[in-house]
């Protein structure tokens, strides 16, 4: 769009970042004829851009009035998405959201205005960034809990992919177990399994509608009258409800394991990756050998360690994917202990 109408677009990822977002700008006035700037930025340096004489156009919905944005209400996002759940039955939503990003205020108050008079209990989490990754580091924190979230709505797409990865990886079904839900409508989430629930804010459209805008703006035309667009839910398998009595939290069972020490060979704990031994510390009614990593993530994120010939035994998942044996010899049999 840009190059199209000869302009030349400079680009500055300001990282969601709280501070020092004025300087990074302040050589991007000098330099341009219109900025295009995101509104997750304080709301001081709203203020400072308001008051340039430059066109200057907001991607969101600033902490402002009468200034020139394009783009979804976060409100009506989370609310869309929020009602959806609500519809399903779901009476207990999780929320892994991203404190650092000023949108995530507007999320909450857009779940809570719609989950609140409901009676839907709104459990609240935070990812230490937007991606995958991080969906998965938070995911044993989300639903290794006795009162675990019966659906979790990610932040963005990213993160409730990231989640779903690492549910899996326990060994729960979705959406049997836990349903998930996220934002954006990013292409991945059609071809994850299963297809993640979420909302289209329609990134694409919503760029192109606003550099119109700065282009309309910079040259003195008529301005644009795409300055607001509706978000779209979009159901898939991730987040439908399905019937039937509730799985018991597997957290629960978890917690019952406090030490795993030295026990005998034939009904002992071993886990070696490359043979893939049985684990048979855990109970018998666990998931198979592939989902036993997720659960030494779980032992190590909450404590659940273990003493063998006095050394710690799940200390690290770098212990548990390499080599670990728990095993002593035959005849002897000594802390295993459930409480």
């Amino acid at each position: 769009m840009a190059l199209a109408n000869g302009y030349n677009l400079l680009v500055v990822d300001l990282e969601e970042k709280s501070t020092g977002v004025r300087e990074l700008l302040e050589p991007l006035v000098l330099r341009t004829d219109g900025l295009i700037v995101s509104a997750r930025i304080p709301k001081d340096v709203v203020d400072w851009l308001a008051e340039l004489d430059k066109p200057v156009a907001f991607l969101g919905q600033p902490e402002r009035q009468g200034v020139v944005s394009v783009g979804m209400d976060s409100v009506e996002v989370a609310s869309l998405l929020a009602g959806y759940l609500a519809q399903q039955g779901f009476t207990r939503i999780g929320y892994v959201g991203y404190p650092r990003a000023a949108w995530n205020v507007e999320r909450l108050r857009g779940l809570h205005a719609v989950l609140d008079p409901a009676g839907i209990e709104l459990m609240e989490f935070n990812a230490e960034e937007p991606t995958s990754e991080a969906g998965e580091r938070v995911a044993a924190k989300v639903l290794l809990r006795s009162d675990r979230p019966q659906a979790v709505i990610g932040c963005n797409d990213l993160v409730a992919i990231g989640l779903m990865t690492q549910a899996r990886a326990l060994g729960f079904r979705i959406p049997e177990d836990v349903a998930f839900a996220g934002i954006d409508n990013i292409p991945t989430s059609r071809y994850v399994t299963p297809a993640l629930t979420t909302v289209d804010v329609f990134s694409e459209a919503t760029g192109e509608a606003v550099m119109k805008q700065i282009i309309s703006m910079v040259t003195d035309q008529p301005p644009s009258d795409e300055l607001r667009r509706q978000p779209l839910l979009i159901v898939r398998d991730s987040a439908k409800r399905v019937s039937g009595d509730d799985i018991p939290a597997k957290a629960e069972e978890l917690s019952k394991i406090r030490r795993v020490g030295q026990v005998v060979g034939s009904g002992g704990c071993s886990y070696n990756k490359g043979s893939g031994s049985q684990w048979r510390a855990l109970p018998k009614d666990f998931p198979p050998i592939s989902t036993v990593p997720g659960y030494f993530y779980s032992w190590r994120d909450f404590g659940f360690g273990g003493v063998t010939r006095g050394r710690k035994a799940l200390c690290s998942p770098r212990a548990v994917f390499g080599y670990l044996s728990l095993c002593g010899d035959e005849s002897r049999r000594r802390g295993h202990t459930k409480s």
